[in-house]
């Protein structure tokens, strides 16, 4: 999870630290969600008040078409970018990167469907790659 914003954003014209970031509005998920609750950890641990969060979304799909017309921040999965979904970059401050781990538990010798096992394959396969990302 890293901080994101329109290709033409301001906040790219200069070098950008963890308390720059407050200066700026934000589109963040409801603060029950964990990716949420870590990001306002995260100023509350350097001291800084919690992101000023203009509009509140669980949608990926209304996330990125938002970010990259408009000068709101956001806090999504770093995969965004990879993949090319929207016209998105990260702002680059290391304390706002959050890791998170995938992972996938079966018995065994059970019955997995075709598609489980096509999934388990895939992350097998990818593992490190996408550690990587």
């Amino acid at each position: 999870m890293v901080v994101m914003a329109s290709e033409d954003h301001p906040i790219f014209d200069a070098p950008c630290t963890l308390a720059d970031l407050v200066h700026y509005k934000w589109m963040l998920p409801a603060r029950t969600v964990a990716s949420r609750q870590w990001l306002d950890q995260t100023f509350e641990r350097h001291g800084l008040p919690r992101p000023q969060v203009q509009i509140e979304s669980n949608v990926l799909n209304s996330i990125l078409p938002i970010l990259e017309t408009t000068s709101l921040l956001g806090f999504v999965t770093r995969f965004n970018l990879v993949a090319g979904r929207a016209r998105v970059r990260e702002v680059l401050v290391p304390e706002t990167r959050m890791k998170r781990r995938l992972g996938l538990t079966y018995r065994k010798n059970g019955y997995l469907s075709p598609v489980a096992v096509r999934v388990a394959d895939i992350l097998r396969a990818k593992g490190k790659e996408l550690l990587l990302i």
